[in-house]
């Protein structure tokens, strides 16, 4: 009789509140769906929410997608509001913890990782978000070497690991800013009266 009643009460409030679950992950920035963003920029995390209240705790993981395993970028916490999960994350690679992404830049000599996260409540799992390919981002300062001046309004020339070339002129304070890039290891020429430097590990 008490597992009739059991059994009975858990269907009544099953169909009362309805299922949880967590649905609809995206990754956004300012408010606009993303599928690629470089590495230090702000991201959004955004998944919805069914029959889950507000302020529940919920784990957030990110993975980047390998061909043998997943390697886990980060493990991170927050909560429910309105019926939506919204996470503001910055865009970080740490090589280190990169096992695939190490196998491809030892190969290749490059890699673009594909990101993507989960999101889990008490024992309710999301699906995987879509994949977010993440790229490199170039802020530097270009100085003189031996005097610190920095190298204003000169032209670059950047080699890429993959071997594409990019042509440039770094900005009124020597600063060279391009996003965008493979990850891996940068080769940088600063023109000098038509010539080029020598070659230097960027």
């Amino acid at each position: 009789m008490n597992k009739l009643l059991f059994t009975f009460v858990f269907l009544c409030t099953s169909l009362l509140y309805g299922q949880q679950t967590i649905k609809n992950l995206q990754w956004l920035n300012v408010n606009r769906i993303i599928t690629q963003s470089s590495i230090g920029n702000d991201v959004t995390l955004y998944a919805q929410t069914e029959n889950i209240d507000n302020d529940e705790p919920v784990k957030i993981t990110i993975w980047s997608k390998g061909d043998e395993k997943d390697d886990l970028v980060g493990e991170y916490h927050s909560i429910i509001r309105y019926n939506q999960i919204v996470f503001n994350w910055v865009l970080a690679f740490d090589i280190e913890k990169m096992e695939n992404s190490m196998k491809e830049i030892e190969a290749n000599g490059f890699t673009i990782p594909q990101y993507y996260f989960i999101i889990q409540y008490n024992t309710i799992k999301s699906e995987d978000s879509n994949l977010l390919a993440v790229k490199d981002t170039i802020r530097k300062q270009i100085l003189f070497e031996g005097t610190n001046i920095p190298a204003i309004n000169r032209g670059y020339t950047l080699l890429l690991p993959d071997k594409t070339i990019i042509n440039g002129k770094t900005d009124y304070e020597g600063y060279v800013y391009i996003e965008n890039l493979i990850i891996g290891t940068y080769y940088f020429y600063l023109h000098e009266e038509g010539d080029l430097d020598d070659l230097d590990d960027f």
